[in-house]
């Protein structure tokens, strides 16, 4: 089965489960506009028939055509932006900085439509009406999701951007990323969280001591490879991108780093459009004042993506300056004058920041530096999500990539790594800088780790030989395998029986009658998994008993 084939899924099953919730007069009322029903069909069947209007392409179209221009644009920004759940109060501030200030009315109409579902919490078993969701939960807070499958539909909607002064620039120097720089950022941090979990406040944002930690990291705070703007806070931005790209996982309240995380398996196109997708789940960080911890307002969200049209918008050879951006959203956003304090050279510092230090290493966007300053339009990634232009290729023509030496150390060139290459070594060597010459080192620790994580011995050498430039040293190939033998001599059980035996017949019959699996000389037995267990001390000394491996 396909990533989308199970997204699809997933939120198929997400929307019967809403609708399931829904009181039977609000079911009705809903289900009235959506599938216009002549008959008065069961609850159930209804659902069933709901469900499966939204997968049908020709019905979504028509009930979309019938949405007001706001509800049409409000579905359009969640297609876009790939992310099918969304907070209520963003989306009404980037229909609001589009010239859309009906506020609440878009998003009932998508509800009471069908073509969107609350998220409702488990603690909320049934609603009569939207308020019984959005008073307790408040229209900042709340979400609401659209299936993808339905917003697939709303791409090509028109969102009635006006014509922006532009030029178009004919230059040899025009830049464009390598697409690396969050990848290996994502990875540091990724590699800290696995080695130490996250614990989060009941905010669910970060405690003073790991907010420090990440801020401070010398290797995520290390300068980029082309450093051509500051951001602050780099490392917390890059754990916000790692949690939105899979690398870690939130459970119960803690932060943990996936063992195998599946980002590292797709294609470079692939990894660089979850980054893009991940910027929209990026909460309480802006470019110019770095970590708030405030998710109420979410400013990153609300603006990143009303830039990211403007650049949509754009003619493909057209460039624009960062000031014109700010200039048109200052005064058209519901919140960010008044917290910038209405200072325009501030919000033109936020675009270029924005622009220069999240959107160009991702190859969202293009640049170029006139007397002016910088102007950009859309790289080829961008170009590729939000108009649908031909894939980029990405073809990697440096195989052997990596200098091993004598002292574990690995030196790592850039122009060959790949998302792969990046998540493998990241499972068993720990970034030690980032630069165009990025250096790792192997320990038994991190040795050990990669094995926990699934990989081999003879992975990991066979890797290191592939994209070595030389041979690897005896040293090292002697190190990695005395810890790996080290760690396949030690059995690891995630728990244990202590058994007593009064005198050494009765331990052997546990022995014959199968409640103890194995039996050395010194009396160091095991029991079959499923077994019963006890704890007991035998003539010669107490044995710790296995129960499950």
């Amino acid at each position: 089965m396909s990533n989308s084939e199970s997204a699809a899924e997933y939120w198929t099953a997400r929307v019967r489960d809403a609708l399931s919730r829904h009181a039977e007069p609000l079911l009705r009322e809903i289900i009235q506009r959506l599938l216009k029903p002549r008959n008065q069909w069961p609850i159930e069947e209804l659902i069933d028939r709901s469900v499966a209007a939204l997968t049908n392409a020709a019905v979504v179209d028509r009930r979309i055509k019938e949405l007001a221009p706001a509800s049409r644009k409000a579905l359009a920004l969640i297609g876009l932006s790939r992310q099918p759940l969304w907070r209520v109060g963003h989306l009404i501030s980037v229909l609001a900085t589009l010239d859309h200030a009906e506020g609440l009315r878009p998003i009932l109409d998508l509800l009471e439509s069908g073509l969107a579902q609350p998220d409702l919490p488990d603690s909320l078993k049934s609603i009569k009406q939207f308020e019984d969701w959005l008073g307790p939960s408040g229209i900042a807070s709340a979400r609401l999701f659209a299936h993808p499958i339905v917003t697939s539909r709303a791409l090509q909607e028109e969102f009635g951007l006006p014509v922006f002064p532009t030029k178009a620039i004919d230059s040899k120097a025009i830049r464009q990323g390598d697409g690396l720089e969050w990848q290996l950022r994502i990875a540091v941090a990724w590699q800290r969280v696995s080695a130490e979990p996250l614990r989060l406040t009941q905010q669910q944002t970060l405690f003073k001591r790991d907010m420090q930690r990440f801020q401070t990291d010398e290797v995520l705070g290390s300068p980029f490879a082309e450093q051509m703007t500051d951001l602050p806070d780099v490392g917390l931005l890059a754990l916000s991108l790692a949690v939105a790209t899979g690398l870690i996982e939130s459970d119960n309240g803690e932060l943990r780093g996936l063992p195998a995380p599946a980002l590292w398996d797709k294609k470079p196109l692939d990894v660089l459009l979850d980054l893009g997708y991940g910027l929209f789940k990026v909460e309480g960080w802006t470019p110019t004042e770095g970590y708030t911890g405030s998710e109420e307002g979410g400013l990153f969200t609300t603006i990143a993506l009303p830039v990211l049209l403007i650049l949509r918008s754009l003619p493909a050879t057209e460039w624009i300056e960062p000031a014109t951006i700010a200039d048109y959203l200052f005064d058209r956003h519901p919140s960010w004058a008044a917290t910038i304090k209405k200072n325009r050279e501030t919000a033109t510092k936020w675009i270029e920041r924005f622009l220069l230090g999240v959107a160009y290493p991702i190859r969202l966007v293009e640049t170029v530096q006139q007397p002016s300053g910088w102007w950009f339009r859309l790289g080829d990634v961008g170009r590729h999500w939000l108009c649908a232009d031909k894939a980029p290729r990405f073809d990697n023509e440096f195989r052997q990539t990596l200098i091993v030496q004598p002292n574990g150390e690995i030196i790592a060139f850039r122009q060959g790594l790949t998302p792969d290459l990046v998540g493998k070594l990241s499972r068993f060597a720990v970034w030690k800088n980032l630069g165009a010459a990025c250096t790792m080192e192997l320990s038994a620790e991190s040795v050990y780790h990669g094995l926990e994580t699934g990989l081999t011995s003879a992975e990991i050498q066979r890797l290191l030989d592939q994209h070595g430039t030389h041979n690897i040293p005896a040293t090292v190939v002697d190190s990695l395998q005395r810890w790996a033998s080290k760690r396949e001599r030690i059995t690891i059980w995630s728990a244990a029986t202590l058994m007593e035996f009064t005198n050494a017949d009765d331990l052997e019959m546990a022995y014959q009658r199968g409640l103890i699996s194995t039996c050395s000389l010194r009396n160091h037995c095991s029991v079959p998994i499923n077994s019963a267990s006890a704890s007991t001390n035998s003539n010669n000394g107490p044995s710790t008993v296995p129960a499950n491996r």
